[in-house]
């Protein structure tokens, strides 16, 4: 693949200037044409791009696995993802700081693989790597849903919230509630309840072929959902949450 256009992208409250310095001097090396997120252009005196503006090979994001999937969210081209881990959790990064550059020069030279990663699909209009999660819009409300799967009813239950997790996701929301592990090529996905009423209730696993509607039934509770912990819209009473495959996947560079 020849790599034309880069960007940078940093976690707000990462420095990390002497790496992103030696970031721009490879990429500048190999005439690779460079766009910076706003507040990090701001920091370093250059002109920034919105992200979701960007058109370019590969996204450099350095930070944790939240900027990864906060980027994702705001990208609307679907380049190579090539993670450096300067945060906290780095489950999706490749790369550390020591090794960054040398990374770098290995996938300018074509010395690197495609981990490809599901994604899901939510209302035929949102999506998200790791999951789906349908919570309370207050705090502490106990809700109540019907969970189908394709035309079968698959459970009706109360609980505090329901997960659609994905392979990548299930190391995420899904474990902290109970949820499975989920290895990569599995080919399915994790419905989990989120402090269930009744404690028989757990995690079902089904085919990522599959198309799973979520139903809130209480008539007197709104909810919410969060596609990778970014809320993206209201749930009202007896509407329902459509989650299924996305036809677009996640391009992750490893070495």
């Amino acid at each position: 693949m020849n790599i034309k256009k880069a960007d940078i992208i940093r976690h707000p409250d990462v420095e990390e200037r002497e790496l992103i310095d030696n970031i721009i001097e490879t990429l500048k090396k190999h005439n690779i044409e460079i766009f910076f997120d706003i507040p990090l252009a701001k920091s370093i005196g250059v002109q920034g791009t919105e992200i979701r503006n960007m058109d370019v090979d590969v996204a450099i994001t350095i930070g944790g696995d939240g900027t990864i999937l906060w980027t994702l969210n705001e990208l609307r081209c679907n380049p190579l993802i090539l993670a450096i881990n300067a945060g906290r959790f780095g489950f999706l990064s490749e790369l550390k700081r020591e090794n960054a550059v040398t990374g770098l020069n290995s996938l300018i030279k074509g010395k690197f693989r495609v981990d490809s990663r599901t994604k899901i699909k939510i209302n035929d209009r949102f999506e998200a790597l790791n999951e789906v999660s349908i919570l309370p819009e207050i705090a502490g409300s106990l809700l109540e849903f019907e969970i189908k799967l394709n035309d079968e009813k698959l459970d009706a239950l109360r609980a505090d919230g329901v997960i659609v997790s994905t392979q990548t996701g299930s190391t995420a929301y899904n474990l902290s509630a109970g949820g499975p592990i989920i290895r990569k090529g599995a080919n399915v996905f994790a419905v989990t309840p989120v402090n269930p009423f009744m404690h028989t209730r757990r995690t079902t696993v089904v085919s990522e072929e599959s198309k799973i509607y979520v139903k809130l039934i209480r008539k007197d509770r709104n909810a919410q959902f969060l596609c990778d912990g970014i809320l993206k819209d209201k749930v009202h009473p007896f509407e329902t949450v459509t989650v299924e495959k996305s036809e677009k996947v996640i391009n992750f560079v490893r070495f």
